[in-house]
């Protein structure tokens, strides 16, 4: 039977292990939270850059968009005239880290489900990473 010391300092080292995991899952919330705040204030011009889009005919593309503390890398319609807006690579980002958000007034974009993207309402949805035609 292991000393209480020994089931003190497994127990410390378990919880030091773990800690960075837990704090990064929590600090993705956070960001995942103020992220949708943040889309909630600037929706507006999304909305206008989606207008936009429309109004062009057939594939449309902007690129090197602000919309307050959003920046968008790239915006464009696709075939089945969804609209992704694809956010600029923060600092030290990960390779195929690519978020953004989708425009789909039909409900969830061709080929994605709630396990891809997080529906916003109205036809907005929040993705991590997607390719699309």
């Amino acid at each position: 039977m292991p000393s209480r010391r020994v089931t003190l300092f497994i127990s410390i080292a378990v919880t030091a292990a773990f800690a960075p995991i837990l704090a990064a899952c929590s600090g993705s919330e956070d960001h995942d939270s103020a992220s949708k705040r943040e889309f909630d204030r600037v929706r507006p011009q999304f909305a206008a850059t989606v207008d936009r889009l429309y109004a062009e005919p057939g594939r449309t593309y902007e690129s090197q968009l602000e919309f307050s503390s959003i920046r968008i890398e790239h915006v464009y319609d696709n075939s089945a005239g969804e609209v992704y807006f694809h956010e600029e690579p923060a600092a030290g980002a990960r390779l195929g880290h690519n978020p953004g958000w989708a425009y789909s007034p039909t409900g969830f974009p061709r080929g994605f489900g709630p396990k891809d993207m997080t529906d916003l309402g109205d036809g907005w949805y929040r993705f991590t990473n997607v390719t699309t035609d």
